[in-house]
């Protein structure tokens, strides 16, 4: 089911995160990509709708080197805006690293401080080929919310237990409401079309 929640109130919920004791990364546009930058101020900057950031998000989760001799790292991390295709390779990722004989506990640590909440593709770059690998370019696994702005609205649906929890807390400072059809039919159309292109 989705929630409704306005824009400028969701954009003052990240912000106090962010102020608080959470790093937050979204899509923000550069000159030439779309990639990850850190929030401090400005959430109306975030890029919800555009392709594939630069930056896989496996790079949060899988470092490239660190030190195994270090206590895993207990930083809480929101991430927005994954897409469908990068969140296919939580997959394989899972499948190896959270193993239930061996896990890695760095990046188990990593994987349960983090959430996820991903975003639909409202726009595709001429190298996206997600549906020749049977993936849709909109969110439905993966992830622990999912987010689509609709005019001046933010619809919010959880996918996991943290995503859960984490509207929850957002429910006790904000004002939540259950999202109207013409909003969720315009998800639904947007997702179609993007499909089709």
């Amino acid at each position: 089911m989705y929630l409704s929640i306005k824009k400028e109130e969701w954009d003052s919920y990240l912000l106090s995160l962010a102020l608080g004791e959470n790093f937050i990364y979204a899509p923000h546009k550069t000159e030439k990509f779309v990639d990850f930058d850190i929030l401090s101020e400005n959430p109306q900057e975030i890029i919800y709708h555009s392709y594939k950031t630069l930056t896989p998000i496996k790079h949060f989760l899988f470092t490239i080197k660190e030190k195994i001799t270090d206590i895993p790292a207990q930083k809480k991390i929101i991430l927005i805006g994954a897409k469908a295709c990068d969140l296919a390779a939580l997959d394989l990722l899972d499948k190896v690293f959270l193993d239930e004989d061996y896990p890695d506990p760095y990046y188990k640590t990593r994987r349960d401080n983090t959430i996820i909440i991903g975003t639909d593709c409202y726009e595709i770059s001429e190298n996206c080929h997600c549906t020749a690998y049977g993936i849709d370019p909109y969110v439905e696994k993966n992830c622990d919310l999912t987010v689509n702005v609709v005019d001046d609205n933010v619809l919010i649906k959880d996918l996991s237990e943290k995503g859960e929890k984490f509207i929850r807390q957002m429910k006790e400072n904000s004002d939540f409401r259950k999202a109207d059809n013409t909003s969720i039919k315009k998800i639904k159309r947007q997702q179609q079309s993007i499909k089709n292109k």
